[in-house]
């Protein structure tokens, strides 16, 4: 009974603006305790505080939307490491860090947003295309740049991403196209590769011993 209610306010409009993306995750480890099962074993308190990641929010008529912590954290103009603790947010974040809201995939998510992506597929537009598909707007967030922070680095896993890309996966299927498809899809940036040293500097390496072992066998000669 108390699960059916529950799942009944998330579709009550908080604001008109924001009432269609309201349905998010309220803490940091709901994508891990719903991994556990939790869904249906506390099912009452994931439904308030985790009801994207438990894929409650059809049920009360919504879709899920990226909370303002599952989107970009940057700290000093690049992208974190590593997340801050649902503690850590709550005492402020480190100077210099804050979360970004800004499209996943640029140029994907233009040409997508205007082929209706954002309406035929909301759930997995809406994490791929925050900007476009007007999550920022919802959170009150500004949109970042897309050149703002460099983007991650990563390649394709699959000879299909191409064939993917074409038929909208990138949009559609994003949370996998991510994972897999991702340099494709414009969701990352080549690896950088570390340039060979030059012929010249391995030269004057050499030449620099030649000189230090002609020095060494003068000194000796001086001390004869």
């Amino acid at each position: 009974m108390l699960a059916t209610l529950a799942l009944a306010s998330l579709g009550q409009s908080a604001s008109p603006r924001s009432s269609a993306f309201r349905c998010q995750n309220r803490h940091k480890q709901c994508a891990e305790w719903a991994g556990r099962g939790e869904c249906n074993n506390n099912i009452d308190y994931m439904v308030e505080k985790c009801p994207a990641a438990c894929d409650f929010c059809t049920n009360a008529g919504l879709e899920p939307t990226p909370a303002r912590f599952e989107l970009d954290y940057v700290c000093d103009g690049k992208i974190g490491m590593s997340q801050p603790s649902q503690e850590a947010m709550e005492m402020g974040l480190p100077d210099g860090c804050a979360f970004h809201c800004r499209d996943n995939m640029p140029e994907e998510c233009t040409a997508s947003a205007a082929k209706g992506a954002c309406t035929a597929h909301p759930g997995s537009a809406r994490a791929a295309c925050p900007a476009s598909c007007g999550v920022c707007k919802a959170l009150d967030m500004p949109t970042s740049a897309p050149d703002a922070y460099p983007r991650p680095s990563c390649g394709d896993s699959s000879e299909h991403c191409a064939d993917w890309a074409s038929r909208g996966e990138c949009v559609a299927n994003f949370l996998y196209m991510k994972n897999n498809c991702g340099l494709r899809c414009g969701f990352c940036t080549p690896p950088s590769e570390k340039p060979a040293p030059t012929k010249k500097k391995t030269k004057e390496k050499k030449k620099k011993k030649k000189k230090s072992k002609g020095s060494s066998e003068d000194s000796s000669k001086d001390e004869l």
